[in-house]
């Protein structure tokens, strides 16, 4: 019987010897395990900003172009009702605010106040710092073709 490998730590070793067993032979798996090493890190600096991943998200979605709640849930995988959550604590915050839609008055668009822009600016500005941190030790190079290989994946039906 094998031993059973339940450390994290274990398991990169094995990965850094190229030694690939069970689910780690599959894209799939290695895919969604890099998904959740990068996102822990995303979460790192922003939760130095007192601001969690989903609420960044959604204040940079907000500040790309002119959104509803309901488009910005869809295209981020927000439950509804969770999304008007993350809106109150973005408004208690002072980065958001909901305006009804003059074309649809059932509909709210969502509008990056001023701290909400100067959030999304230092987002922007610190872009490649924080690609840096979240894509460890990948340089600039590999980064910039991790970046085109995404592209496509999100413009291809």
């Amino acid at each position: 019987m094998t031993e059973h490998k339940h450390d994290i730590n274990d398991w990169k070793e094995d990965l850094r010897r190229g030694e690939l067993y069970g689910a780690w032979k599959s894209d799939i798996f290695m895919a969604l395990a890099t998904l959740r090493v990068v996102t822990s890190r995303l979460e790192e600096i922003y939760d130095a900003k007192n601001i969690s991943l989903r609420e960044v998200w959604v204040l940079m979605a907000a500040g790309a172009r002119e959104c509803s709640q309901r488009e910005i849930a869809e295209v981020a995988g927000i439950n509804l009702n969770v999304m008007v959550h993350l809106i109150d604590r973005l408004e208690q915050k002072r980065l958001l605010t909901r305006v009804r839609n003059r074309e649809n008055r059932r509909e709210y668009v969502l509008k990056l106040t001023r701290k909400g822009e100067q959030f999304v600016k230092w987002v922007l500005d610190n872009n490649d710092e924080s690609a840096a941190k979240a894509w460890h030790p990948l340089d600039a190079k590999a980064r910039a073709t991790l970046r085109d290989c995404c592209v496509r994946l999100l413009v291809t039906d």
